[in-house]
């Protein structure tokens, strides 16, 4: 089913809901805030001249991180290596001796000694990059112990496990970050740049998704590793919400100032059939494997956020589409129009043209976000999904060095988070409105805006 069919047949539900009586939507339990929890919205704390580090989960991310990491020395320390795999340490251990690692690491291979690590008196932020269901648990128990958090994506799987970790933030005052790459790519930053310079005017209207075919893992049954290989099949259609929702979430919340001036209300989801994946099982193992006799992963989830003020967001998330790699960014403003796949834009007062490639580039160049030109040198030395995983950890450094506000806080975490659970109970119910907890318990009123913060060369602390 294609997205504009979709997208129309959700539509329709919404719509024609309003012509009787509106359906109230389902909400998840909401816990009270306990006494002497406060909110950690803007959370700043003494800067850390040399922020001490233990790596949980040193895979491929993990590993890539530390290094980077480690080669700051004069901003950071590696004090802690952690993995189940003694290989995987290993090659951290190797690397780090290729570079002459100026500091002591300490390497853990135990199942649970995660525990001990977040215990140490001599570590500032515990960076996580495990398995998804250590995410809350490792976080939890590294804020009990007076560590920041800094969390792969996605930070939680459900809702009352996004409210644990917005509840130890505040109670512990402790930074939890997800580390959401995405909003610290080049066009990403861009087009935040862009939004706070009002050359869209008001932003009303966003779409992001995550568009990746996942055929080649789905069938390497050879590497025992490959955590994404095809499933066995069920013996009923599968309905399935948008289960990674914050590569193309994260940046157009920032763009729609989420949680900072205005919040996610209600989600409408609806989940294709599994046409496609049925086809390449056929291709592929032939009709008559065992993989071919039920029911796999629906083609597509679509879905459509309301805002408190009345603005709208539509989702994507599909590892099963026969197409090429999209987050599927487009954002529409009073006066103007972009999208990131290919890269368009139209802005007042030619906001019915688009742009021709020149321009484009120009718009580009003209205003890339200042923190990816103070990092822009490092991103292209050391990568990561284009530098975009090195201007954000540099970013997490920098604001911890001087004692700032995170960029992407619990809040954000959370929210972007909990689309997961949220969309899976709409799809549930056949598209019915879900209501997104505000995780903020309010405060997203108090703010103006996502604000960047930094210190300028006069040493006065501003924000972009």
């Amino acid at each position: 089913m294609s997205h504009r069919c979709q997208l129309s047949l959700l539509l329709l539900f919404c719509f024609s809901s309003f012509a009787q009586e509106a359906p109230k939507p389902f909400s998840f339990p909401v816990p009270e805030r306990q006494p002497g929890q406060k909110s950690v919205l803007g959370l700043r704390v003494p800067p850390i001249a040399n922020v001490r580090i233990a790596f949980i989960g040193v895979g491929e991310r993990g590993s890539r991180a530390l290094l980077r990491f480690a080669a700051f020395p004069e901003k950071a320390t590696v004090k802690v290596a952690c993995d189940l795999y003694q290989r995987k340490l290993d090659a951290v251990q190797q690397q780090l001796d290729k570079q002459n690692y100026p500091y002591k690491v300490d390497y853990y291979t135990g199942s649970t000694d995660w525990k001990v690590i977040c215990k140490r008196d001599d570590l500032d932020l515990v960076y996580v990059a495990t398995p998804p269901g250590l995410h809350v648990p490792i976080a939890i128990e590294a804020m009990k112990n007076g560590k920041h958090v800094a969390l792969e994506v996605p930070a939680a799987g459900t809702i009352s496990d996004c409210w644990r970790l917005v509840d130890t933030a505040e109670q512990t005052q402790r930074h939890c970050m997800m580390l959401e790459n995405c909003n610290y790519g080049d066009y990403e930053l861009t087009i935040m740049n862009m939004v706070g310079k009002g050359l869209f005017g008001e932003p009303v209207h966003a779409e992001a998704g995550y568009l990746h075919n996942m055929e080649a893992y789905r069938f390497n049954f050879k590497d025992e590793d490959n955590w994404r290989k095809l499933g066995k099949p069920r013996s009923t259609p599968i309905i399935e919400g948008n289960s990674y929702p914050t590569h193309g979430l994260g940046p157009i919340a920032h763009w729609l100032s989420i949680n900072r001036g205005d919040k996610m209300n209600t989600i409408n989801s609806v989940t294709s059939a599994d046409f496609t994946l049925r086809q390449v099982i056929v291709e592929k193992l032939g009709p008559d494997s065992e993989y071919a006799k039920g029911y796999q992963r629906p083609d597509i989830n679509t879905s459509i956020i309301r805002t408190a003020k009345g603005k709208t967001m539509l989702l994507f998330y599909s590892t099963v589409l026969r197409r090429p790699y999209s987050r599927a960014f487009l954002l529409n403003g009073t006066k103007g129009f972009t999208e990131g796949y290919p890269q368009r834009f139209a802005l007042a007062p030619n906001f019915e043209k688009d742009q021709t490639p020149e321009q484009v580039k120009k718009t580009l160049e003209e205003n890339r976000h200042p923190i990816y030109k103070k990092f822009l040198e490092e991103a292209k030395r050391f990568g990561g999904h284009g530098g975009m995983d090195t201007v954000m950890d540099l970013r997490l450094l920098y604001c911890l060095n001087n004692g700032l506000p995170l960029d992407i806080d619990v809040y954000d975490s959370a929210a972007w988070s909990a689309i997961s659970q949220a969309s899976l109970q709409s799809a549930r119910l056949n598209g019915a409105p879900v209501e997104i907890p505000d995780f903020t318990r309010g405060a997203w009123e108090t703010v103006d805006g996502v604000k960047y913060y930094y210190i300028d060369e006069n040493g006065q602390e501003k924000t972009y």
